[in-house]
């Protein structure tokens, strides 16, 4: 029974570090973006700036074009946001040199959320093959590193019922694929589906939210770079619009005080349904290419860049 016990547990491992088609896709969407990163950094001599947070960013800016048709050398590590907020801001550092820019855009129910390290984002993690991605700030050793992941390396009930009943049902495995990348690493989808605006508003700032930012300034100070907050866009249904607003200067104002925030026209809260595609934070090619003319041209003024 004990042997069984530790077979079926390598074989999870197996699945989720290897086969799992969630973390193939974003394992794969990250290492065809650090390939972004090299092939920028061999073409200009300049710095660079990094947008990184959830599939909101993903999906939300076309690095390629602002690279290419608006001279702002610039690509995109966003991901996916059920990694979690230490995950993703481990991946979004590891690239900084000095010089560079780094726009936080995590989404706003990361930054306050309970959990910011959660397993997908451990999955992803040692997937990648770098676990200095989930302890970036904490400087704890691999051997430890590994024993308090170790649970993690798993999947859940919920995931294994999904994936089996997608097969006996004949649907595709994972909603995104390979083809879906863009140069600079913005992800599209021609998936369109019912979707609706968001009603809620984030709650105000936790302790744990001040560390992590006050930790990304430092973070990125140590690596001769400059760190930003930019709150991603978003679909909102138009009756909530006003109160959002509130809210979301109220949000801004408390990061504020923790890391320079970049304050876009509209503030990310957006109405229109036909700029998103299958989720009221993805943003279609076209909603992301408007987006990234929009942030370069506030980066431009705020940034002196």
């Amino acid at each position: 029974m004990f042997a069984a016990a530790i077979l079926s547990y390598c074989l999870s491992i197996g699945y989720v570090l290897l086969w799992n088609p969630e973390i193939r896709f974003w394992k794969y969407a990250a290492e065809y973006k650090l390939e972004e990163v090299a092939s920028l950094r061999a073409e200009q001599n300049g710095a660079i700036t990094f947008c990184y947070g959830g599939s909101s960013t993903a999906f939300g800016i076309d690095s390629g074009y602002a690279s290419d048709q608006l001279a702002y050398p610039m690509i995109n590590l966003g991901l996916h946001a059920g990694m979690g907020a230490e995950a993703l801001s481990g991946f979004g550092l590891s690239q900084l040199q000095p010089g560079d820019t780094l726009l936080v855009m995590l989404e706003p129910d990361l930054i306050v959320a309970e959990d910011m390290r959660t397993p997908l984002g451990e999955q992803f993690g040692y997937a990648m093959g770098d676990s200095s991605i989930l302890s970036w700030r904490s400087g704890e050793g691999e051997p430890r590193q590994f024993m308090t992941t170790l649970p993690s390396l798993r999947p859940g009930a919920l995931n294994i019922f999904s994936m089996v009943g997608k097969i006996i049902l004949g649907r595709p495995i994972y909603r995104y694929h390979r083809n879906d990348l863009r140069p600079g690493g913005l992800v599209i989808t021609d998936v369109r589906g019912e979707i609706v605006g968001k009603n809620g508003v984030v709650k105000g700032l936790r302790d744990e939210s001040r560390i992590l930012l006050r930790s990304l300034v430092f973070a990125a100070e140590e690596r001769g770079a400059r760190a930003f907050y930019c709150p991603p866009w978003a679909l909102f249904n138009p009756e909530v619009v006003e109160r959002v607003q509130s809210h979301r200067i109220r949000f801004l104002k408390q990061v504020e005080q923790e890391i320079p925030v970049i304050w876009e026209p509209g503030l990310g809260i957006l109405t229109n349904r036909e700029d998103f595609s299958d989720s009221p934070q993805h943003l279609t090619g076209r909603g992301a290419r408007f987006r990234t003319e929009s942030l370069v041209r506030v980066l431009r003024k705020s940034t002196g860049r």
